[in-house]
């Protein structure tokens, strides 16, 4: 069916300049077939640096030739190297792959090739195969291809052109009504010179008074021309209107989050036009693998986005875990300016309750600190909604399916730049800088703070102060000395030194107690919104019944203020008696060495700490802070509640704490710790010795009666010449196995990464799930109520398009992933 061959037998081998362009060339015949050439593997046998391409013969006719690929030993050939070739095939066809060696001048020297008959072409599935061929040299190297039957699409992804680099489908967002997908802004509506010079208001005499009026940005409602110009009362109304365009984006099996952007208040000047110009604001978002934005409200520092205008989305859930990141940004038009970002806010979908409408106020800051103590950039006003399709498959997806790798490409950098501050905010903390380590700092000092307050708390239950408050006959609230916790922890030990069995057990249920009680505080906060979900809720979620859940502006505004001050004294304290504490002890140890002279050798001369530590140690340092800073994060989110995995903890442990007390573990578990001892120390190694080990690493006897080398370089000589003890494993088929499994995953990750490069843009970046990151909590303001109160638009009055994302799917040549049910119909797709 297929044989090796040595050699190119009537390929000519072309000049440097085209082995680089490439040439493609399609002829129609009886059948085509799509071939591609995915990479090789043992190239260092051949040579240590290898310029290597490959060439396609059709009965000795060259047909196709990728580009070269300089100085790899295991090239992998994607869509910009020319790996992809449209072949039309008759019955009686040889196909020829041959892989090449080029030099720097030019001249190129056939390494092997393999050949394949019309049968094994047609046949193909698209599946990656491996032909193992033998070179002149009798080195054994690894051509990997994938060959199917050409499909419709991947004849239409050739159409027109001989090289399929240069043929991509159209980016999204052509028109100009649909901002939403252009999201490089090539169609955006500008001002006009008239327009900045009015500054975008006039006044107007009604009923004999004076009114200013705005223009309404980017258009007036097209059902209602008088909507051009209206007061910031009839804005702030018209706003909170139900949206008319829709637009569906993405796709996802598990729910759909519906977001709306209303409108933002008190934002900072960011214009610098010399006619009296102010922000134009605009709203990015990054969900998933999807980018969106809305419309731009030009000359306005409180920007309100009208229901007639790109404000409303529907980005369909891939995974429950997923972020929904929102960016404050001022549009600039000139080309070599970026938009200048006012603020982000992340939100985690799965903290909300299903079909409930919040009507959200977020505050607006820079920097990624919870307490939001950076200079404040007003404020940001959303419509959002969640709605999971089975709260079942959304459980076990968030508790143990793992969150897929997303990317969104642009093709702009300026672009690029707006995605790049919506993942990973102001100050990019991956990169070495003064602005990280000041950060990853003022964090530290935030967690050095909680501490601080955990150890308040341990001195309140250890000093018996517990109490609760009980509610009297007449209404009045009264405090009650009742020590529960301090109580639980007394007769707990007591319990585990009386009976040393059940320790574990005893101290299993310590850290159950411990993370329920601080369910049981989180999940009845004041504020309804810095609230999690409770343990009883979570152990019911198979029959969960979405919860009506209705709140209004300024619910537990008051009782949460006082709440955060107590937390604060109690850190507060903490850190002054630890300040006092420490000041003590410098006091005693100057008091005990003032006798001593100072070491004069350890006196260095005065110079900048910053820049000493920034020249030298700064890498280290932020390497330092990232890794402790994540951690803590992650036991802080465990702590709180705010990670999914603290659910399962409690459960496991709750579980294993009560089969302890059940099951005489203690009975099996000494056995089968003396199993374990026996087999790591017992006497059967001496077999294993004797067997196997010896061959390796000789006896003192063995040494003897070989003869000791007599000097060092012998010595060194002798243990290099020795066989390898770890031979056996390099050689052993799941090693080979494991490599060949990580060779896979690369080529994949590779040809997607430059597929999604050439059909999205060139500009990438990973939307990353961080699981320490802590979301953004509104304002007291933001309300919330059932979905089914809400007097939504009928879907005759509502237009939809859709936006299909950034989700590729099939093989070799990959489409955009299919489009899923909208809720109203659909205008046209993006």
């Amino acid at each position: 069916m297929f044989s090796s061959c040595f050699g190119a037998s009537g390929d000519d081998v072309p000049a440097r300049a085209s082995l680089i362009t490439g040439d493609h060339n399609i002829i129609t015949t009886n059948e085509k077939v799509l071939l591609d050439i995915v990479g090789a593997l043992g190239l260092s046998m051949v040579k240590d640096c290898v310029n290597s391409f490959c060439t396609v013969s059709v009965n000795q006719t060259k047909k196709h030739m990728t580009s070269i690929i300089y100085n790899d030993t295991s090239p992998i050939w994607t869509v910009e190297t020319n790996s992809l070739c449209l072949l039309g095939l008759q019955g009686s066809d040889k196909i020829t792959v041959n892989l090449w060696s080029s030099s720097r001048i030019g001249f190129s020297q056939a390494i092997c090739g393999v050949t394949l008959d019309f049968a094994t072409m047609v046949e193909g599935k698209g599946n990656r195969i491996e032909f193992e061929l033998l070179t002149e040299e009798n080195a054994l190297v690894t051509l990997a291809l994938r060959f199917r039957k050409a499909t419709e699409n991947d004849l239409s992804f050739f159409s027109g052109t001989n090289d399929p680099r240069m043929i991509w489908p159209p980016r999204l967002g052509p028109g100009v009504d649909d901002s939403v997908g252009d999201i490089d802004f090539k169609n955006v509506e500008k001002k006009k010179l008239f327009q900045q010079t009015t500054r975008s208001r006039q006044s107007f005499f009604i009923k004999g008074k004076e009114e200013k009026k705005y223009r309404v940005w980017p258009f007036p409602d097209p059902d209602d021309p008088s909507t051009e110009w209206m007061t910031k009362q009839q804005m702030k109304d018209a706003a909170l209107e139900p949206s008319k365009q829709w637009y569906d984006v993405g796709h996802g099996k598990y729910g759909a989050v519906y977001l709306e952007i209303i409108g933002c208040d008190d934002l900072p000047n960011m214009d610098t036009e010399l006619i009296d110009g102010l922000t134009d604001a605009f709203v990015a978002i990054v969900f998933e693998d999807c980018y969106v934005r809305t419309s731009v409200i030009h000359d306005s520092l409180n920007p309100r986005w009208m229901p007639w205008a790109d404000r409303a989305f529907k980005f369909n859930i891939a995974h429950p875990s997923s972020i929904l990141r929102l960016g404050v940004f001022d549009f600039d038009d000139v080309p070599i300016n970026g938009h200048d970002p006012i603020s982000r806010i992340e939100i985690h979908p799965e903290s909300f309750e299903s079909d409930t409408l919040y009507t959200l106020q977020y505050p607006l800051h820079q920097g990624t600190l919870e307490d939001g103590s950076e200079r404040a950039k007003g404020t940001i006003t959303i419509r959002l909604r969640i709605h999971w399709n089975n709260i079942a498959e959304v459980n076990s997806a968030f508790s143990f399916g793992r969150p897929p790798r997303f990317f969104v490409n642009v093709d702009t950098e300026k672009s690029w730049r707006v995605v790049r501050y919506l993942t990973r905010g102001p100050v990019d903390q991956q990169e070495v800088s003064v602005k990280s380590l000041k950060l990853y700092v003022q964090e530290i000092l935030g967690h050095w703070k909680q501490f601080c307050y955990l150890l308040d708390v341990l001195a309140e239950i250890l000093l018996w102060r517990g109490s609760m408050k009980l509610e009297l006959f007449s209404g009045r609230q009264v405090s009650v000395w009742c020590p529960i916790h301090s109580a639980y922890l007394l007769l707990s030990v007591m319990y585990a030194v009386e009976h040393p069995d059940f320790a574990p057990a005893v101290f299993l249920y310590g850290i159950a107690y411990t993370l329920l009680w601080k369910n049981y505080h989180l999940s009845t906060h004041p504020n309804p919104f810095c609230r999690v979900k409770s343990f009883r809720r979570f152990m019911g979620r198979f029959t969960y019944v979405p919860q009506q859940v209705h709140i209004e502006p300024g619910t537990g505004k008051e009782d949460a203020e006082v709440l955060r001050l107590l937390d604060e004294y109690k850190a507060n304290r903490v850190m002054v008696f630890m300040y006092e504490a420490s000041m003590i002890c410098l006091s005693l140890y100057r008091v005990y060495n003032k006798s001593i002279p100072p070491d004069l050798s350890t006196v260095k001369t005065k110079e900048n700490f910053l820049s000493a530590l920034y020249l030298n140690y700064l890498s280290h340092v932020i390497k330092l802070c990232r890794v402790l800073c994540k951690k803590v994060r992650l036991v802080r989110n465990f702590v709180n509640w705010r990670a999914q995995s603290t659910y399962k903890f409690t459960v496991v442990i709750l579980v294993l704490a009560t089969s302890w007390w059940i099951f005489p573990y203690k009975h099996l578990i000494v056995p089968g710790f003396k199993v374990c001892i026996f087999i790591v120390l017992g006497p059967h190694l001496k077999i294993l010795d004797i067997l196997w080990v010896q061959k390796y690493y000789r006896t003192k006897e063995q040494l003897f009666a070989d003869g000791l080398p007599a000097c060092e370089e012998e010595m060194k000589q002798d243990i290099s010449n020795r066989a390898n003890i770890l031979d056996f494993l390099l050689s052993s088929s799941w090693i080979r196995e494991l490599g060949k499994s990580g060779r896979i995953v690369s080529e994949e990750n590779l040809k997607l990464s430059h597929f999604r490069k050439g059909k999205y843009g060139k500009f990438s970046e990973h939307v990353h799930y961080n699981a320490s990151v802590f979301p953004s909590i509104p304002l007291p303001s933001s309300i919330a109520e059932p979905y089914a109160k809400y007097r939504d638009l009928p879907q005759q009055s509502q237009t939809w398009s859709r936006i299909a994302g950034q989700k590729l799917e099939g093989n070799m040549v990959y489409t955009t992933a299919q489009s899923s049910p909208s809720d109203g119909p659909i205008k046209k797709e993006n």
